[in-house]
């Protein structure tokens, strides 16, 4: 909960005041990004991590409005802002062992054996037929 609470802009769209001090946008579409700017506070941190190309259409106001910081981010490796520059999915990894009340297991929409890979990819690359969010497999 980050105390936000939503308006309409001019152009009808859901606008947030206060939000998040710091949003992550793993999926990189417009909508995705366009979501991850709304819910930033003024002055907040926004970092893509979908690895977003060209998004058309998108509306910035907010982000000059907020004063808002867009970074990026690629691949895994070193995190040279934490103590001993951990790698990124031992971090990942300590995160999430310190905190098991996460409900990250509901992430995992649909889960297949290693030979339904065909399938598997199938459900990826049509997310919005299977509604999938992450599928993973279970030997």
């Amino acid at each position: 909960h980050a105390g936000a609470r939503p308006h309409r802009s001019i152009l009808g769209q859901a606008v947030l005041t206060g939000g998040f001090a710091q949003v992550y946008d793993a999926v990189g579409s417009r909508s995705s990004v366009a979501d991850a700017i709304a819910a930033a506070d003024a002055g907040a941190r926004v970092v893509m991590v979908g690895g977003p190309a060209e998004l058309g259409g998108l509306d910035w106001t907010l982000v000059w409005a907020r004063e808002l910081r867009i970074e990026g981010t690629y691949v895994y490796g070193p995190e040279p802002s934490l103590p001993d520059a951990p790698h990124t999915m031992d971090e990942a990894i300590r995160l999430l062992a310190a905190h098991p009340e996460l409900p990250i297991g509901e992430m995992v929409t649909h889960t297949y054996p290693l030979e339904g890979w065909r399938q598997a990819m199938r459900t990826v690359l049509d997310r919005r037929s299977s509604g999938a969010i992450k599928v993973a497999f279970a030997p």
